[in-house]
């Protein structure tokens, strides 16, 4: 495996020390510091359903873009983090190495590993109003040289969140056991138990024809559904094994399953005008379940042909997912206020039917890529991926609504020139598929499945190492993506014309002195529809898309306070577009962070006390999706190593 220095893909990871650091417990969190990566829901939805991220202004699709270890999995939760050692992200399109996907980019979670020492640490928690969290995580290894390895991690979170009136209690069992069958050989099996409850949800808010975007309520003050949640249960069991073949070469395999099933209510409102009166409603079915299957087998190696070296990576993989749901019961609809929010009426509601399979997804696909080593300088890399795709709707009678199959192959090829030590400059280009969207259930068309949609990808970028201290990187973009969109006048969904992202990307880590680190990025992104055909919104903005995002972290550890460190942080959003004609935009904003972190040891083993303030002024803004933004959060955490 190449070294991320040396690669010519855009690539951020972020440790199992950067995520304690960040005191994250959901994904946005973990990876606040790039302005790349940013939510497409609303911070507030991690309290009242899921929140989704976008990269690069383009969503991930739930059941494509985040992966396990390497292998796909459904995202209709929250990712428990106590289980996670590494969050790796691949910016851009990655069809090549992942198959059918978003071109955001890819999402992997690699899960925390046995400890060559023995190793016992226990977390106590609390976010405002009253979130309470404690876990244990252990490791270690064992038996007749050790061969034996196991890292296990118990967690659970109850109490009052943030958001007045929104409960949660969240439970986690992982663990990741290996075995070292013989120095060449090692065999591995995860597992993973991930539930959670919530009570009371937050409105997601639309805007009513002609109707402004109106002044951000407070993010504290409930205004949704009391007795409405998200459950969620799910189960994770995977196997994997890895072979070293020789000096040159070797062998990986893996296979995972994943049970995830929920109870899930919408709470929505449609805002009618600028006083903030809106009518409401919510929706639920609790009969989900999503059951999937992925498979992988690669094979890496080395072959010299001449005075050129070959760096050889070929691959099968698979990935099954069916759905079962009962079909969403409604609430009758209700008026109240965003600035003085009226109770939900109670409701009893569960599923209009019993449950039934509703889709299926399934893709298989073969890679091979070669990096091709011209010199000390130079590396010439190429790929090819081929895969194939069928996914389609069911009624709850078991008839088939129109089916899609369809399969590609898809190439990549990039140069990357080190012109000396610690630089490298790269140049790619890629092709990528995604799974085509289904016309939502309120259009004239709802159900029908569309074909895959096409990417494009142009990159060029720099990485430099000036000093062992120092990390600097720039990208340019242009990503072409098929356009699926509504068009309201004939209510009918299309896949017509692209969105076309060109975009700057510039990173910069390092320490300003002895004592002093900045980490900080800036995202520049020119996002227009184009070849719609639709005058409407022919050369408009994507929506939800900002132009610029810059962060800030500035981390201090003052001389003369031995083991206190002290970070304050910054992240502006630019305004997004709330309609695809452009006429309504949400607002940009800037949020301010603070934290400190007291090092120490209790009778001999160390300690560590973080605390944390999230909108440390409190201010008021809308999120993506038009939740309001999260209000002004305190969290503290105490983490004592044993």
């Amino acid at each position: 495996m190449q070294p991320i220095q040396d690669t010519p893909f855009s690539i951020v990871t972020v440790d199992e020390e950067g995520i304690r650091e960040a005191d994250a417990r959901f994904l946005t969190e973990a990876l606040r510091d790039d302005p790349s990566v940013l939510s497409s829901s609303g911070a507030a939805a991690s309290y009242g359903t899921i929140q989704q991220i976008q990269i690069r202004g383009f969503g991930l699709a739930y059941n494509t873009n985040y992966k396990l270890n390497g292998l796909s999995v459904i995202r209709f939760g929250e990712t428990a983090m106590e289980g996670v050692g590494r969050i790796d992200v691949l910016k851009g399109l990655s069809g090549f190495a992942y198959g059918f996907s978003s071109p955001g980019g890819i999402v992997n979670f690699v899960s925390k590993k046995p400890t060559e020492q023995p190793y016992r640490a226990v977390t106590l928690g609390y976010t405002s109003q009253s979130l309470l969290r404690a876990q244990a995580d252990l490791g270690g290894r064992f038996g007749a040289d050790d061969r034996f390895g196991y890292r296990v991690n118990l967690a659970k979170e109850h109490g009052d969140t943030p958001i007045d009136a929104v409960k949660l209690d969240r439970t986690v069992a992982s663990g990741y056991f290996d075995w070292r069958v013989t120095p060449d050989l090692t065999v591995a099996m995860n597992l993973e138990r991930h539930e959670i409850d919530r009570t009371g949800q937050p409105f997601s808010y639309s805007l009513a024809s002609g109707v402004p975007v109106p002044a951000a309520p407070s993010g504290s003050r409930f205004n949704g559904v009391d007795y409405a949640g998200y459950d969620s249960r799910e189960t994770l069991a995977g196997l994997s094994a890895d072979w070293k073949l020789g000096a040159d070469w070797s062998l990986s395999a893996g296979l995972l399953k994943q049970w995830f099933s929920r109870d899930a209510y919408f709470s929505l409102a449609t805002i009618n005008n600028a006083r903030g009166d809106f009518t409401g409603s919510t929706q639920r079915d609790a009969l989900q379940d999503f059951p999937s299957w992925a498979a992988q087998v690669s094979l890496q190696g080395r072959v010299q042909t001449g005075s050129l070296l070959h760096e050889l990576s070929m691959g099968l993989d698979w990935h099954a997912t069916r759905s079962y749901r009962g079909d969403y019961a409604f609430s009758s609809r209700w008026t109240s206020n965003l600035y003085d929010p009226v109770p939900a009426p109670a409701s009893d509601l569960y599923a209009v039917r019993g449950k039934y399979q509703n889709a299926f997804y399934r893709e298989r696909g073969l890679y091979l890529t070669d990096t091709l080593h011209l010199n000390e300088r130079w590396r010439l890399i190429g790929g090819l991926r081929y895969g194939r795709i069928s996914s389609g709707n069911l009624g709850a009678t078991g008839a088939a609504a129109p089916a899609y199959q369809s399969s590609a192959t898809t190439p990549m090829v990039a140069i990357v020139f080190k012109p000396v030590e610690g630089t490298t400059l790269y140049a790619s280009y890629a092709e990528g598929l995604e799974q085509g969207g289904t016309a939502p259930t309120n259009t004239g068309n709802a159900g029908t499945v569309f074909g895959a949609l096409k990417s494009q990808q142009i990159e060029v970028g720099l990485k430099w190492q000036p000093t062992a201290a120092w990390s600097l990187t720039a990208a340019a973009y242009r990503i072409d993506k098929g356009l699926g969109y509504t068009d309201t006048a004939t209510n009918l969904y299309t896949q017509n014309g692209s969105q076309v992202h060109q975009g700057l990307e510039f990173t910069a880590d390092g320490m300003l002195t002895r004592n002093l680190r900045l980490v900080s990025g800036l995202s520049l992104i020119d996002a227009t529809m184009e070849r719609t055909g639709n005058a409407a919104v022919e050369g408009g903005r994507p929506t939800g898309v900002p132009r610029q995002v810059f962060t800030a972290m500035l981390d201090y550890e003052p001389a003369f306070l031995q083991d206190v460190g002290l970070d304050a942080g910054y992240r502006w959003t630019g305004d997004r577009a709330q309609d695809a004609t452009n006429t309504r935009f949400l607002p940009g904003y800037g949020l301010f962070d603070a934290g400190a972190r007291y090092r120490t040891r209790i009778n001999g083993a160390p300690a560590v006390l973080r605390a944390h303030v999230d909108n440390l002024l409190n201010k008021r803004y809308w999120d993506a999706g038009l939740y309001p933004g999260m209000p002004r959060t305190f969290k503290l955490t105490f983490e004592l190593t044993l």
